[in-house]
């Protein structure tokens, strides 16, 4: 089974009295030490999230195909009926993702899907 590794950087912010958490995904790399190299020079100082109100965090994800001689991977999302949001796992090839886009959207009421491209690194 191959993985690649989401980095996302959250940052708590105020508006109008409100606390709220706001997440960005960074990036998506194909080892866990290139997702915390890119979260240490994200975090570095004088840049973007190098404020104290910032956390970060890599997420494993299982990828479907295989990892060798890939530069970009797909992946899908959309909503269930009761608002619960789906996300499936990357996969190397477009076709496979389509096929398993198409078989998702039939057998999962819902709404608001999305088939997304990654570039890694």
């Amino acid at each position: 089974m191959n993985f690649l590794y989401d980095l996302y950087i959250s940052r708590t912010e105020e508006e109008c009295g409100k606390k709220y958490r706001a997440e960005s995904l960074i990036g998506t790399f194909q080892t866990k030490d290139d997702a915390t190299t890119a979260m240490k020079e994200a975090m570095s100082e004088g840049k973007p999230f190098s404020k104290p109100n910032c956390e970060p965090r890599i997420q494993e994800v299982e990828l479907v195909g295989e990892i060798l001689n890939i530069n970009s991977v797909y992946r899908f999302f959309g909503y269930n009926k009761d608002g619960d949001i789906i996300c499936s796992s990357y996969y190397a090839e477009k076709a496979t993702a389509i096929q398993d886009f198409i078989k998702a959207k039939k057998n999962i009421c819902g709404h608001n899907w999305s088939l997304n491209t990654y570039k890694l690194g």
